[in-house]
């Protein structure tokens, strides 16, 4: 096996074609996306967005997406404006949804969202970020939990 990248490598066949990411919790993964994990995604984000409509946040944006990357939607909540991340997982057997966000998943949606209010001149409004955790449990069960102010604002210089 030829070692790839930081955390990744590449086995399988003679060219490397499948990648592999290594996992605390699970060692080493196929690093794939599949349209089934694409379907998953987009299913989180629609129960997502009406579980935040439930508790009364207004959607602004969805999939709002510029040169910096991407926030899965915008909402406004009471007098907060809301970027909200959506971690949909099948099981937790790779850890909880909350647990993917990681430093440098928070330092590019802190980017992104720093653009976004610069474009739309809003940076007098008061801003959060929020984590929607979706896991699809056994029989059918849907668990949603929701972490308001899940983290600050992080530099994009912050290592």
């Amino acid at each position: 096996m030829r070692r790839g990248y930081a955390g990744f490598r590449r086995s399988g066949s003679e060219d490397g074609s499948i990648k592999e990411r290594y996992h605390p919790k699970a060692g080493w993964v196929p690093l794939l996306m599949t349209q089934q994990r694409i379907d998953l995604g987009h299913k989180g984000e629609n129960a997502a967005m009406d579980f935040l409509r439930n508790q009364g946040y207004k959607i602004i944006e969805h999939n709002f997406k510029n040169s910096l990357g991407e926030i899965d939607i915008i909402a406004q909540d009471k007098g907060d404006l809301c970027f909200v991340e959506v971690k949909t997982r099948k099981t937790e057997r790779f850890g909880s949804p909350f647990e993917a966000i990681s430093k440098t998943k928070q330092r590019k949606l802190s980017q992104v969202a720093l653009s976004y209010l610069k474009d739309k001149n809003l940076f007098n409004k008061s801003a959060r970020f929020d984590v929607v955790g979706i896991v699809h449990g056994n029989r059918g069960k849907v668990t949603i939990e929701l972490l308001k102010n899940a983290f600050e604002l992080t530099s994009p210089y912050a290592y």
